[in-house]
This record gives structure tokens, sequence and C-alpha cells, in this order.
């Protein structure tokens, strides 16, 4: 091969070696090295993903369901909440000693306040606070907090675009996704660890 290059012009064997350099990275793109462990580790038989789907599935029923398993924690980060069906759900779940943590959104939380302060209701978050084994934390800022998510006995994470009104949940299109798989319910886990504990929350 590099008799061949000898016999062309400077300019043109080094493209010529540029281009045979890129076939052969081309051509070893689909050979694996199987010296390296995998990026990711295999998931258990018992890990799963299921996705739902507004308004053909009816999102509030799937959420009622997997507040009704909890046994020992609910941790909840929800943009916008005014479904009292799900509100009492987790009454419930505290009652049977369920420790549960809601964190809200600032902007979300105040104007769902103001709207049942005019209409002479009590406020759905001032309700849920009042109960033993209820925790309730506002972030404060100029910035969203613009999850819809939450977590069961550090088992179950939900997440999607549906927020806990009756429109999110059956009206609009939205999506949600139950999963199981375990690196994916320990991140969850961890951010919100991290956003339950910054220092500027208000506490309710």
């Amino acid at each position: 091969m590099s008799n061949i290059y000898g016999k062309l012009p400077f300019r043109v064997a080094v493209g010529a070696l540029a281009l045979t350099a890129l076939v052969f990275g081309i051509l070893s793109l689909g050979r694996r090295d199987r010296s390296r462990p995998d990026s990711f580790a295999k998931p258990s038989e018992s890990d799963s993903c299921r996705a739902l789907f507004a308004p053909s599935e009816d999102l509030e029923e799937d959420d009622l369901r997997a507040i009704a398993s909890a046994s020992s924690s609910l941790d909840v980060a929800m943009f916008a909440f005014t479904d009292r069906r799900i509100a009492r759900a987790i009454e419930q779940a505290a009652t049977r000693g369920v420790h549960v943590r809601i964190y809200r959104d600032p902007r979300q939380y105040g104007d769902e306040r103001e709207r049942a302060i005019r209409n002479n209701t009590q406020p759905l978050m001032d309700e849920l606070a009042s109960y033993k084994g209820i925790e309730l934390r506002v972030k404060r800022g100029s910035e969203s907090m613009h999850l819809k998510a939450y977590c069961v006995d550090g088992r179950l994470l939900r997440t999607g675009s549906a927020n806990w009104s009756e429109n999110g949940e059956m009206l609009q299109d939205n999506d949600v996704y139950l999963i199981t798989i375990k690196t994916a319910v320990d991140d969850f886990e961890r951010d919100f660890g991290v956003i339950w504990g910054r220092s500027d929350n208000t506490i309710r």
C-alpha cells in the first residue's frame, strides 16, 4: 500500500490515507468490544415501565391504585394539584401510617389557594397539611417546580405530563409512565431529597 501512495502527489496521498482511515472506522462501528463491560446494567425480570395515555385511558384510576398500594412512604412533586379524589386517597394513606411528603410549585400553589378562598372552600393543600403524617413544602423563586411525579415505597415511580387535575388525568392529551426500574426510582428519590431539602423552601 505504501508503494501505491508513493507514486501519488503528496496532497492526493494524504487524502487517500484519510479516506482509508474513515472507511476502516465506519466498518469498526459494527464490531463490539467484548472486553469492555456494558454501559447499562441488564434489567431484572421484575423491572418494568408501563405507558398510559389520556384521554383514551383513565390516568386517575391508575394513580388511585398506586397510592392505595403505599404502605410506608409517598413522595410527591406535583405542579398542579386540584383533584379531590387523589387528595382523599392520600389522606387515607396517611391514616394507614404512610409518611407523605408533597412538594409544590409556588405559583400554582398560590393560585389554587386563592381560587378556593374566593369560592368559600377550604384550600386543598391546607386540608392535606392538617393530616398527621403529611408534610407540605413549597418551592421559592421565579423558576417553576414543573414535575408531575411521585414515588411509592421507594419501589414505584410515576412520571409524565399529567397534573393531578380532573382535566389532566382524564380529558387532556397526556402521558404517564409507571416505572419499577430500580435505577430510575433511586434517581428520582435522590433528586426529590435535594429539592425537598432546599434551605429556602416554604414549609406549610
